[in-house]
This record gives C-alpha cells, sequence and structure tokens, in this order.
C-alpha cells in the first residue's frame, strides 16, 4: 500500500471520526464539522493518486480551487440577482399552481419568496456548468500530458475547490443556529466534485488531443450530470426541511436527509472509484457506467432505489397524492 492509500485513510478515518462525535455530542465544538468538510475531500483525491500513480498535481488543485471558486462566486452573484429580479413574480404563481394541486400550504409558502427560487435555480441549472467549467480550467492549468494525469488533475482541482466551497459554507454557517447540519451534508458529497471535474478534464484533454468533439461533449456532460443530480437532491432536501422547520417531526426531515444525502455520496464515491480503476486499465471511465457487468447493474440499482426516498419526502409535501 502506497502513500497515498495510508494519507487517504488517515485522513477519511480524521473526517468521519468527527462526523461520528458531532453526530453523538450536540455540543461538539464547530471546528470539527470544519476539520470533516475539509479532510474527506483531500482523502477522496489521496486514494485516487494512490490508484493511479505519477505525481500528485498540487498545481491542479491549487488552481482548481483558485479559478473554480472565482468563476462560482462571480456567476452565483449574477444569477441570483438576475434570477431574484425576474422570477419574483414566477415564485408566486408557482406557488398559487401547487395550491391548485392540493400542495400542503407549508412547502407553497416557502416557494412564495423569490430567494428560494433564485437560490434553487441558481444552484441545480447554472452552478454544475459554471462550477465545472472554472474547475476544468484549473486543472487544464498545470497540463496534464496523458489521460491518466488529465483525470487525476480534474479529480484534484476538484478536491481543491471542494475544500473552498466547504470551508465557505463552514463559515456561512456559523451564523446559524445550528451550522453543523449543513456542513455534515456538504461532508457527505465529497467525491461529487473530484469525480465531476475529473470526467471534465479528462474530455477536455481527449478533445484537445484529437480523439474527436464528441469525447469533450461527453466529458463535459457527464461531470455536469453528476453534479447537477447532487445539487438538485440537496436542494429539494433542504426546501423540504425549510417548509417543515416549525413542525414537531422536523427532526425526522432532517435525519432522512443527512442519510440520504450520506447514501448518495457513497454511491457517487464507489462511481468515482470505479471510474479511477478504468482509467488506470487505460479504458474509457465512462463505459464503466454502462450496463455491462454486475458492477454497473448494482451501482444504478442502488442510485435508483435512493431516489425513493425524495419521492417519499414529496408525498408528504403533496397529501392529495396520498
Amino acid at each position: 500500500m502506497n502513500n497515498g492509500y495510508w494519507s487517504a485513510i488517515v485522513l477519511a478515518a480524521t473526517g468521519f471520526g468527527s462526523i461520528g462525535w458531532i453526530l453523538l455530542d450536540p455540543d461538539a465544538p464547530l471546528g470539527l464539522a470544519v476539520v470533516a468538510a475539509a479532510a474527506l475531500p483531500i482523502a477522496v483525491l489521496l486514494a485516487v493518486w494512490g490508484r493511479l500513480g505519477g505525481d500528485l498535481p498540487i498545481s491542479a488543485s491549487v488552481w482548481g480551487a483558485v479559478v473554480g471558486a472565482a468563476v462560482a462566486t462571480v456567476a452565483s452573484a449574477a444569477v441570483l440577482a438576475v434570477a431574484y429580479f425576474f422570477l419574483g413574480g414566477f415564485a408566486d404563481s408557482a406557488a398559487e399552481f401547487l395550491e391548485t394541486i392540493r400542495v400542503d400550504p407549508a412547502l407553497t409558502d416557502v416557494l412564495r419568496t423569490p430567494w428560494v427560487v433564485a437560490f434553487a435555480v441558481s444552484l441545480v441549472v447554472v452552478a454544475p456548468i459554471v462550477e465545472e467549467i472554472g474547475k476544468g480550467a484549473g486543472g487544464l492549468i498545470s497540463k496534464p500530458d496523458g489521460r491518466r494525469k488529465a483525470f487525476l488533475a480534474g479529480v484534484a482541482a476538484g478536491a481543491g475547490f471542494a475544500v473552498i466551497e466547504d470551508l465557505l459554507y463552514a463559515f456561512g454557517g456559523s451564523f446559524l443556529d445550528d451550522p453543523t447540519a449543513i456542513i455534515l451534508l456538504r461532508s457527505t458529497g465529497a467525491a461529487v466534485h473530484p469525480l465531476a471535474s475529473g470526467l471534465v478534464v479528462m474530455g477536455w484533454w481527449e478533445w484537445r488531443n484529437g480523439d474527436g468533439l464528441n469525447r469533450l461533449v461527453r466529458g463535459f456532460v457527464g461531470g455536469v450530470g453528476v453534479h447537477a443530480l447532487w445539487n438538485a437532491s440537496v436542494v429539494a432536501l433542504v426546501i423540504t426541511e425549510a417548509a417543515y422547520a416549525q413542525d414537531p417531526t422536523s427532526d425526522r426531515f432532517a435525519a432522512i436527509s443527512l442519510a440520504y444525502s450520506a447514501a448518495l455520496g457513497a454511491v457517487l464515491a464507489a462511481a468515482l472509484w470505479r471510474a479511477t480503476g478504468s482509467v488506470a486499465e487505460g479504458d474509457d471511465p465512462l463505459a464503466a457506467f454502462e450496463f455491462q457487468d454486475a458492477w454497473s447493474i448494482a451501482g444504478w440499482t442502488v442510485l435508483t432505489a435512493s431516489f425513493l426516498v425524495p419521492v417519499v419526502m414529496l408525498i408528504l409535501a403533496f397529501p392529495g397524492l396520498g
């Protein structure tokens, strides 16, 4: 076992140990959540590096954090401003429509807020696109000279970005009454950014080296799709939790959200590991997600089964469907 694996194990144990402490002790210091949020993405990078070998692309990680964070900050601010002013009327119309189909008033009240609509549009539609462009550019700045190095550079860029984003969420969450919930939610998706940007940078590299535009499109769409899947799931859970914050069963929603995000995060981590194995063997990582063997079928089965959780939460929000 090389140093990458050992370092990954130590950091992962530190991150998961911090999460366990937080879950067992409601008065645990906020610093533990910050440690978990930062340690887990780095552990993911080190595990991938351990499997692929070569030099650790630290520059890609730094540039992914800097460029990705800068692009995401500017784009998010612009989108939130535009969405707030142009979707304000839409929020009322959408809420009225939901009322006509007997949606729980607690949910329609939340959706009447323009900031909620702007938040959802920004995270689900815009963020996956602009952040993958920023992280992809950061990964390519390191000038990888092979498919394996390109994928590793993308993973490094995604991990660097994830650390910065998680720390920003931790800082922003510190102003909330209970910031640990949002930080734990972020920690469970430690593999999301590395997997997404790994696919994007490798597809970008293949296109630049004459493998065809379809490689760029497949890599970018695959990365954005992974990112959007995670963001959409988190947004749905956060909005549902906000709608039922005053309900006596709100703690149950919080527990379901954390469990679901952990399950989805584990599935995406397994997908990253599967893709890494394909890259190590010189194969197309996206082919690993096709229905070719038992591992692929099992992964898709777990992923699709995990969608039952938001379906159950929607049934609770839409009593007329029961």
